[in-house]
């Protein structure tokens, strides 16, 4: 709960909170809860220019150690590049895991 209303979980993942009066509250009246925990951290509101990354990729962890402020730029290179390695790690799951079993039936 979060002045008197449930944390909800968005449809892209995102805890977001009851916070009518915040400058970037949606018209129903919740703001992103990893944005809110960052401001607090920094002791102000952040921009819409500052993009806030979830270190470890768990968009539910929004511990403030879990969280850094990043520019659009950066963010989305750091994103490209995470999702690149999680490919990249599939991959290699993928071939030991024909190593030991052979090819799949669909192949």
């Amino acid at each position: 709960m979060h002045n008197g209303r449930p944390v909800l979980l968005n449809f892209q993942g995102y805890y977001t909170v009851y916070e009518p009066t915040h400058p970037a509250a949606s018209r129903g009246g919740r703001v992103l809860e990893h944005r809110l925990v960052m401001e607090s951290v920094l002791g102000r509101y952040l921009t819409t220019d500052e993009h806030v990354d979830h270190i470890d990729q768990d968009k539910t962890n929004n511990g403030p150690s879990n969280l850094q402020v990043m520019t659009p730029t950066a963010h989305s290179q750091k994103t490209n590049a995470d999702r690149e390695r999680a490919r990249a790690k599939q991959l290699a799951e993928l071939a030991a895991f024909r190593e030991k079993y052979g090819p799949l039936e669909s192949e």
